[in-house]
């Protein structure tokens, strides 16, 4: 308009004439104003309408400092810092070598492995620090907040630790030390606004994998002690050396070691020293299904079960592209998505599904894409993927490639080449694309660097939705398309915890978009999510409580972005109660089950259906009355209920065991307060704004 309004002018307009055009109000002279010589009078170009990026977040918690990799004088420092740091890192030469994944003859380090009298004495140091600790939660903020201090301080050197031992690009590592501080950052804020009726359960057990061996590790830690509880923390061996780092710079900001021990140990002598002890008071999970399901089993066999169990464990992860998709886009979240960090994240993308107008374009399109990916040393500025983790990890991937050959139906679309000296010093592995004819030709989640493509037509477009759904996942879900209520449809049909629109499906950031799945995926609450301090902590007198929660609605986030945070009903709900339990705990269960929004099959004595049904009139026809004949539950059922104690119990884990489900969901503590959120699942959409036009908000401010 000034552009405009300059040239009528020069042209011999007179100004009456261009006064009919603009606003009366506005001085012609701003018009014209050079923008640049304008901009150059203002003290300050920050608009304090937006806030800057360490306040996104509000005044509750700082946002952790990322790095922008193409300004060259901030790549050029943090390298110097990791490669300062990259050949410093070692151990006493005692105990198992720990082998760099890139080169592995390279030794980072030696690691020495607790034997199971170690580690019950850990738990009795523990169990002792926790019944004699007095900090308040101010004091167990502090020691959050300025171990995340501690953790901006050290990054180059964590860095470099995650490159050299985990295998981790540049670009990873930076994101995951951030997401260390978020986690740090996020449930200090948390610890603060605990009622103070609520209380901690005791030694908590911390099992965190490879993948995310400083992130994850120190999130459980932090909830854990943000509620309260005493840590015994047990990460993947691969990943023994940052953990050792980690805890070291936790007491540096203060934890007291009576309140936090790690142990070094293989998971299956950890698990059989550690699940069966009475002073195990909870346990948290990251890892493969197969490991949750038997911790659930095992913590269910204990005389004082239930024990809260807080379990992710990967997904079938699945994107679904349209036709009206930007192409462009699609191909970068694409590459984004299944392989940054070559694959190894429980989020990453592992089946394409394409609609077949514009499949072929594609294809092409990725594969191009993928020509232009470096793979090679994690260290090196310019690399974009680096190795998988170790011998076992690589030789699964390749039996995974060997039956895919095998398969008439699987073709191979695209295929990288790894030089012949990196397959000599490293555990690489040449990202692949595949075709195939449906989900079910896969045994279970590549964790790696594959992608598989399926191919669909928009008249099927609902039933591939169930189609994702009947694999029994439901971690994350990319969907790419223009038309907004294509993804509406989607978002609300998908059993999935976090989807993603118009966007990559990986990177969740603490708080805005809270993490975790649900099925074969975990059992729920998010982490960095408003529920997960509840499954921690009780209140005072025994009953479940939580810390004051997020109504569902919009998580705050980045510019061009928005998070809608929403509970959902579990679905099918099975109570199973015999004469021997409780009837007020069978009610309050119903009654909670069925204010989630769920349907309910209630197994009981038929001495309690009148009471039960007069109780629950107003639901209608979501609650079904069965008499109590049945000998094992309902294998598709989403959460099994039963009293504490139940003498069921052991007859429905054999059940489900033998029918092969996942996790099985069984809520069994007192009622209390908060008792419905165990009935509900959390489900955030995550849009990207930005591809519909841009952030409406973020234009009107002036």
């Amino acid at each position: 308009l000034a552009y405009l309004v300059r040239r009528l002018l020069e042209n011999g307009a007179n100004s009456s004439f261009v006064s009919n055009i603009i606003d009366d109000h506005v001085p012609i002279d701003s018009l014209v104003t050079d923008p640049v010589v304008m901009a150059g009078k203002w003290s300050s170009c920050h608009n304090p309408k937006i806030p800057l990026p360490p306040a996104i977040y509000g005044a509750s918690r700082r946002n952790s400092p990322g790095i922008d990799d193409s300004d060259i004088a901030q790549l050029r420092a943090l390298l110097a810092t990791v490669h300062m740091r990259y050949e410093g890192i070692a151990g006493a030469a005692a105990g198992e070598p720990v082998h760099n994944p890139a080169k592995y003859d390279d030794i980072v380090g030696y690691l020495k492995f607790d034997s199971a009298q170690d580690m019950r004495n850990k738990l009795a140091l523990l169990q002792k620090g926790f019944e004699c600790q007095r900090y308040q939660s101010q004091q167990r903020a502090a020691w959050l907040t300025d171990y995340a201090d501690i953790l901006e301080r050290q990054r180059g050197e964590l860095i470099a630790l995650c490159a050299r031992e985990a295998g981790k690009t540049l670009r990873d590592g930076v994101a995951e030390v951030r997401e260390a501080i978020d986690f740090c950052r996020y449930y200090a804020a948390q610890c603060v606004a605990m009622p103070a009726q609520q209380s901690p359960l005791g030694v908590v057990l911390c099992i965190s994998p490879w993948n995310f061996p400083l992130a994850i590790f120190v999130g459980q830690i932090a909830a854990a002690l943000a509620a309260g509880n005493a840590v015994l923390a047990k990460p993947a061996e691969q990943t023994g050396l940052i953990a050792q780092r980690a805890v070291a710079l936790m007491y540096e900001a203060g934890v007291p070691s009576q309140l936090l021990q790690y142990v070094i140990a293989r998971g299956v002598d950890a698990g059989a020293t550690l699940v069966p002890d009475m002073r195990t008071k909870a346990v948290i999970f990251t890892g493969s299904t197969v490991t949750g399901r038997w911790l659930f089993e095992k913590l269910s066999e204990r005389g004082d079960a239930p024990l809260p169990l807080i379990a992710e464990t990967g997904g079938q992860n699945c994107m679904i592209v349209d036709s009206t998709a930007l192409p462009e886009q699609v191909v970068d979240d694409v590459i984004r998505s299944g392989f940054t960090s070559a694959g190894q994240r429980c989020s990453a993308l592992r089946v394409l599904y394409l609609q077949d107008d514009v499949a072929d374009h594609l294809i092409a399109l990725i594969a191009g894409a993928m020509d232009e990916l470096r793979i090679g040393d994690p260290a090196a500025p310019d690399t974009d993927i680096g190795p998988v983790i170790d011998a076992a990890a690589l030789q699964k991937l390749q039996a995974h490639v060997a039956a895919m050959h095998r398969h008439p139906d699987v073709r191979l679309l695209h295929q990288l080449s790894v030089a012949d000296e990196r397959l000599a010093e490293g555990y690489y592995f040449a990202p692949r694309l595949y075709e195939i004819p449906a989900p079910d030709v896969l045994p279970g989640e590549v964790f790696g660097p594959v992608i598989h493509v399926i191919r669909y037509s928009a008249a099927q477009l609902e039933d591939v939705v169930d189609q994702i759904n009947g694999t029994g996942f439901g971690l994350t879900l990319g969907v790419h398309s223009r038309i907004d209520e294509t993804a509406v449809m989607i978002s609300a049909r998908a059993l999935a915890g976090n989807i993603y629109i118009n966007r990559d499906m990986i990177g969740a950031v603490v708080g805005v978009q809270p993490f975790g799945g649900r099925g074969l995926s975990g059992t729920g609450p998010k982490a960095g999510g408003p529920l997960y301090l509840n499954r921690l902590s009780r209140l005072s007198d025994g009953l479940t409580s939580g810390v004051p929660m997020a109504e569902p609605g919009s998580l705050s986030g980045v510019t061009g972005e928005s998070n809608r945070y929403l509970f959902e009903p579990r679905g099918l709900v099975q109570l199973i109660y015999g004469e021997q339990d409780s009837a007020e705990h069978c009610l309050a269960s119903l009654l909670a089950a069925c204010d989630a929004g769920n349907t309910v099959f209630v197994d009981v004595p038929a001495l309690w259906h009148g009471r039960l049904a007069a109780s629950v009139a107003g639901h209608g026809d979501r609650v079904r009355f069965r008499a109590r004949t049945m000998q094992f539950p309902d294998a598709d059922a989403d959460a099994y209920v039963l009293a504490p104690g139940s003498a069921l119990l052991p007859g429905v884990l054999q059940s489900l065991q033998t029918a092969g489900a996942g996790i099985p969901v069984i809520i069994c503590e007192l009622p209390g307060p908060l008792y419905w959120q165990r009935f509900v699942v959390e489900k955030v959409i995550t849009t990207n704004t930005a591809a519909a036009g841009g952030n409406a908000p973020l234009m009107a401010l002036s």
